[in-house]
């Protein structure tokens, strides 16, 4: 697309929002992202739209300090500094779009790409040995002694995700046809994860005859492994209300314990413990780069260095 500098900006940008939006759809960006950017980038346009009635702005005008002017402004309605850092990484990818999709040679990206605000470290939460112990041995009695199809499902899910620390999406979306039980041994599951990345997660030969009795007590055919009584699929609220549930029953009230992430970061940080290598981790949990795992743990565990050190002969 051509831009003429003098053109008007709100116009330029919304022309480019249309094309930007079109390619996440290509691309299939999960429903959040999209959501997410939308927000940010309408936001965006009603701020350039706010300072264009105060004067005439050009396209070039959306440079460094332009764009820290409407940081600043976030950080004055009180918003965190992790969301302002994803507003600016939106921002960056809009403007990078329009730099590499205009015939005019401007290039947005340029003035803004070393503008960085430093993150927050974040505390790893994850739960106790004794703590997931605690979980799972509830898990497998109602699995075992339950006969109702909703909560026995709901129960079964759950239970992929204590196991394998897969998300809560990736769960919700398993597909019937994409389960596999092998030589009566294990179940392999395919996974279809974030950006459309394919991978395997496994589960021991107990959850075979979960399986089966899913199957039993599953009302009506549905593409879906964990469906509703009518077919469609589990939703997320379910899981997060069944999690503080379960919390309760074996007496696990801290608060930063109550999502279902924390799933996710137990498993990961009990395999470091085991000293399994990032490259698996990060296969497991099907994160898109190893910097990914690395950032969150490679810091060594408290028993791998007393272990370490206690070997180590002068």
């Amino acid at each position: 697309m051509e831009i003429d500098k003098n053109q008007d900006i709100v116009e330029i940008l919304e022309k480019f929002k249309k094309l930007f939006f079109s390619e996440l759809e290509v691309l299939h960006s999960s429903l959040n992202t999209k959501r997410v950017y939308k927000n940010i980038i309408e936001e965006f346009i009603e701020f350039v739209k706010s300072e264009n009635s105060l004067e005439n702005l050009r396209i070039l005008d959306l440079n460094k300090y332009f764009v820290l002017q409407f940081l600043e402004k976030l950080k004055n309605r009180g918003l965190s500094k992790n969301s302002i850092i994803l507003y600016l990484k939106v921002i960056k990818h809009f403007f990078k779009f329009i730099s590499e999709n205009n015939i005019s040679e401007i290039d947005l990206i340029y003035p803004i790409e070393k503008l960085t605000i430093k993150e927050d470290k974040k505390e790893i939460i994850t739960f106790t040995r004794d703590e997931i112990e605690r979980i799972k041995k509830y898990l497998f009695d109602f699995l075992d002694k339950s006969k109702n199809y909703d909560r026995y499902k709901n129960a079964l899910c759950f239970a992929f995700i204590v196991f394998t620390g897969m998300r809560a999406s990736e769960c919700i979306n398993i597909k019937e046809e994409n389960v596999d039980i092998v030589n009566n041994e294990f179940v392999r599951v395919k996974i279809e994860g974030k950006g459309n990345k394919e991978r395997f997660i496994y589960l021991d030969e107990v959850f075979i005859e979960y399986l089966k009795k899913l199957k039993e007590l599953k009302p009506v055919k549905s593409e879906y492994l964990f469906s509703k009584k009518d077919g469609g699929k589990l939703s997320y609220i379910t899981l997060f209300l069944y999690n503080k549930n379960i919390l309760k029953k074996v007496h696990i009230f801290n608060p930063k314990k109550s999502g279902l992430h924390i799933y996710r970061h137990t498993l990961a940080s009990m395999l470091v413990e085991e000293n399994i290598n990032l490259e698996t981790i990060k296969e497991i949990l099907g994160h898109s780069s190893i910097a990914i795992t690395s950032k969150y743990y490679a810091k060594a565990s408290e028993k791998a260095k007393r272990e370490a050190m206690l070997s180590f002969k002068p």
